[in-house]
């Protein structure tokens, strides 16, 4: 039985150990019925974190990324977590790609954005996305941005200094950083 809890161990979820075990292997670490002590949980945030780690934060990743383009030129996809992300290495895919508004979709990532800033030029998509950010583009001309770099500054110092008076306790960031993004751009 692969759900035993004698095989729940670092070595068998970490990425390189997974090339010849059952996908869904993970599910024996977070099964309601198996999270029951601190240690549990314990092992369970190392093992994410460090899964976590190993995909997004090590010095490795870029090497990793550059040897799969050369294997695999000029197209290949790669999984991480629940994403499938397919990377173009040709010039002219990547043009093609940019080039036409119909292939441009917002990932899941802008899905958590969404209650937070609505159906705005960050977060919308097709036709409503060209329109919006036809009229804000001339607003982002490096001159005119030149004018607004001492109130980025403020603002950001601002916002670190919150930070640092609250850097020995939990913070909601919601409240601050919708504060920061206002009086920047407002």
């Amino acid at each position: 039985d692969v759900f035993k809890r004698d095989r729940a161990n670092a070595k068998t979820y970490h990425p390189i150990y997974q090339q010849h075990s059952l996908p869904f292997a993970i599910v024996n670490l977070i099964a309601p019925d198996r999270c029951i002590t601190k240690t549990f949980s314990w092992l369970f945030q190392q093992i994410f974190l460090n899964f976590l780690k190993y995909i997004f934060f090590t010095e490795d990743v870029f090497k990793r990324d550059r040897a799969n383009a050369k294997a695999y030129h000029p197209i290949y996809q790669q999984h991480s977590l629940p994403f499938a992300i397919v990377n173009l290495i040709a010039p002219e895919d990547i043009e093609l790609i940019l080039n036409n508004s119909k292939h441009i979709e917002k990932g899941a990532f802008y899905d958590f954005l969404h209650s937070w800033l609505g159906n705005g030029l960050l977060t919308s998509k097709g036709a409503n996305w060209h329109k919006r950010r036809k009229i804000l583009t001339p607003a982002f001309h490096f001159n005119i941005l030149q004018e607004f770099v001492d109130v980025f500054n403020k603002e950001t110092n601002h916002l670190v200094e919150l930070f640092k008076s609250k850097c020995d306790q939990p913070i909601d960031l919601i409240k601050p950083v919708t504060e920061f993004t206002l009086y920047s751009i407002g």
